[in-house]
């Protein structure tokens, strides 16, 4: 028998996390202030950008520790290690990262920013801040050894969990906490960068995917606190240092817009060439745990061939490369490029945890400054700085392989704080951004969820609605129906003593033979048909209970009437879809407004019947997938409304065959499974508890 300790007690944690912030009603003038949801969500947007910067400051320090130790430099890629350090530490530190988050991690993988899109944008993909530790080890591991790989990933997804862990802790609403949650990577790019403004864009434009005002606030609240701690820990180690940008003549617009389409050609190059080296991998059918020792072995020969500069993060060498682009010729440049390219494939397929955006940096500076020599060559009296091209090429190639044009522009503006890059950096991000779009139109995180089954390219509305079916919508009780020829006087009696506008006309099988609208009787209504001839049923489009309800949208527009019918394969009537249901769906799921209104569907003897229900306020009903910890344990031994407050109202298990989910009772012997959820209903807090919980709460156990 499992009992929770009463000094330890569990049973109110729930509460105790919605009332952290009661400290505040003690206090003179903040009682009110804490009323106001707005600024509620700036001090959790402070708190969280605070967390991201020691998160962005611990792993710098520790790429850089572990660089010294394995490869005897901080900066590898300006350095010249020793060619077996070259070798074996990408290597063994890719091995040592690769089997440990493999062995580790709950998902078998590291956790990145794609995980963190799917958490912001469908709620069905929660972070894990166990997953989200042990990636950011790896990766500090990766990095650290030699692999060409970022720090950026790593610190978004981390800062991005730690920012869960605060959404929870302040007991934030649900519809708040996408944009927290968000914050917290943009934090962790502002602390990098020392770039708030570009890191409050980065999550709006890339994470969110929207720029709505109400997510504004706590999104720069955390980028301007993300910067100042980053700034104190990292001082003088923020990402890219940048030298002075000049542009000698307006000609070279025109260059700046060509360099542009190079950079959306080149990185869709580097896009393909990502998932090209992940299936190599899986037709070589390399062990997972060796995936990251394979990947360092590529690299560390690589390095080893005379390119050492393709290790580590290489911002010290992007930035000597800015600065002095004259010290490299073209053939060096062409051949570190490609070089570049194969050693971050083949970093990204080791599963390690490394990050791909410092890499498209490398990849565009490398690019930018090559087409500078070019042009230096043909144009000698309007190209005095092949650097230039490379600052420009490192944002165009960047914003073309992330879709962020905004967000690059701002970051290389902050970063050189010189207004006259504006024009050829806009020519050059605007033109890479259209030339990547028509050779793949995902960025390359889309295209990483879309390697893992998640869609996002549709937009967060249509994914929410894509994610539910007709069947989990669809009202199957109440059914007006009426039998295939029945007369205008059977038809007339059923209008008058029901208010229903349409009859479903079914046959003696219960098939679906068409509706009988209102319209189509009227005449009927002063004196029925003596005859009794019956009225012709009219067709209408029909829906099946598994189309997603994204898909089945569009059949309204093209009916006059306001419900649906829903039939199996075989034509049964199963159900009606109606309009106002779909508009409920979409205000629940997608706007997220707080309004406390659940559907509730009863299946009883004379059918199933549906209802809307309002919620006690500050209360939420969640479908929870089952968690590793909760598999084969029983709803008893779970002890969840002791724990969480929540209560399970029912287990249900979706079919592989696209079929409306399979229910269960929750009863105190249920015995949870793989692949189930569990519905429940409970506060705000605790229901985000549940959600996010990695792990079974500390009890103590007693033989009984």
């Amino acid at each position: 028998m499992v009992t929770v300790p009463t000094d330890a007690s569990e049973s109110r944690s729930a509460q105790r996390r919605a009332l952290r912030l009661d400290w505040m009603d003690r206090v003179p003038g903040l009682a009110e202030l804490r009323e106001h949801q707005a600024t509620r969500l700036l001090l959790a947007g402070v708190a969280i950008g605070a967390v991201a910067g020691v998160a962005a400051g611990a792993l710098d320090r520790g790429i850089v520790l572990v660089s010294a130790l394995v490869l005897g430099f901080a900066e590898p890629s300006i350095e010249q290690p020793e060619v077996w350090r070259r070798i074996l530490g990408p290597a063994l530190t890719g091995l040592v990262a690769g089997a440990f988050v493999f062995a580790a991690t709950r998902r078998r993988r590291p956790q990145g920013i794609p995980d963190v899109l799917a958490r912001v944008q469908t709620s069905k993909h929660p972070l894990s801040m166990r997953d989200g530790l042990l990636s950011a080890a790896g990766a500090v591991l990766v990095v650290g050894g030699g692999q060409s790989g970022g720090r950026e990933g790593p610190i978004v997804q981390l800062a991005s969990a730690l920012a869960a862990k605060v959404v929870r802790w302040a007991g934030i609403a649900p519809q708040h906490a996408r944009a927290l949650v968000a914050a917290g990577g943009a934090a962790g790019v502002a602390a990098s960068f020392n770039t708030p403004i570009a890191g409050a864009f980065f999550a709006l434009e890339i994470i969110l995917g929207n720029f709505a005002m109400e997510t504004f606030a706590p999104v720069i609240a955390a980028t301007v606190t993300g910067t100042v701690v980053g700034q104190a820990l990292l001082g003088d180690r923020i990402a890219l240092h940048l030298p002075a940008f000049t542009v000698t003549s307006p000609w070279e617009l025109v260059l700046y817009t060509v360099l542009g389409a190079v950079c959306g050609a080149v990185g869709s190059v580097f896009k393909r060439s990502l998932f090209v080296a992940g299936d190599v991998m899986g037709i070589m059918r390399v062990p997972s745990a060796l995936r990251g020792c394979v990947a360092g072995l590529v690299v560390g020969l690589i390095a080893a061939a005379g390119v050492p500069e393709v290790m580590g993060n290489g911002y010290a060498f992007m930035e000597g490369l800015s600065g002095h682009a004259e010290g490299y010729g073209a053939g060096f440049l062409a051949l570190l490029l490609a070089a570049k390219i194969v050693a971050s494939a083949a970093t990204a397929s080791g599963r390690s945890g490394a990050g791909i955006f410092a890499p498209s940096l490398f990849v565009g500076v490398v690019t930018g400054t090559l087409c500078g020599e070019l042009f230096q060559t043909v144009f000698p009296s309007i190209v005095k700085a092949p650097g230039a091209y490379g600052m420009v090429g490192m944002a165009a190639l960047a914003a073309a392989t992330l879709h962020a044009p905004i967000t690059m522009t701002l970051m290389l503006f902050e970063m050189t704080r010189n207004y006259a890059v504006i024009l050829p950096l806009l020519a050059a991000v605007a033109t890479a951004s259209v030339v990547s779009r028509y050779f793949t139109h995902d960025s390359i995180y889309e295209a990483e969820l879309r390697h893992q089954g998640i869609e996002l390219g549709r937009g967060r509305e249509e994914l929410v609605m894509h994610d539910l079916t007709v069947g989990d919508i669809m009202r199957g009780d109440g059914l007006e129906t009426v039998a295939v020829g029945a007369g205008t006087g059977e038809i007339v009696a059923r209008f008058l003593s029901r208010r229903t506008d349409v009859l479903l006309v079914v046959d003696a099988q219960r098939a679906f033979v068409g509706i009988i609208d209102i319209q189509d009787a009227k005449r009927f209504f002063v004196q029925a048909d003596e005859t009794g001839s019956a009225l012709k049923p009219r067709l209408v489009a029909t829906l099946r209970p598994e189309q997603r309800l994204s898909d089945a949208i569009g059949a309204f527009f093209t009916a006059t009437i306001e419900e649906l019918p829903v039939v199996s394969s075989d034509g049964t009537l199963l159900g009606v879809l109606a309009e106002r249901d779909v508009v409920a769906a979409y205000n629940r799921e997608v706007l997220r407004q707080s309004v406390p209104l659940t559907r509730v569907v009863q299946d009883g003897p004379e059918g199933r019947r549906t209802d809307f229900l309002e919620l006690p306020p500050g209360e939420v009903l969640e479908v929870i997938p089952v968690r590793l910890w909760m598999v084969g344990r029983t709803l008893r031994e779970l002890g969840l409304p002791q724990r969480f407050e929540c209560a399970v109202l029912a287990v249900r298990a979706s079919s592989d065959d696209g079929s409306p989910p399979q229910r269960r009772p929750a009863l105190p012997e249920t015995v949870l499974a793989e692949r189930e959820e569990i519905v429940v209903i409970g506060p705000i807090a605790g229901v985000q508890a549940l959600a996010e919980s990695e792990g079974p709460p500390e009890a103590s156990v007693q033989p009984g």
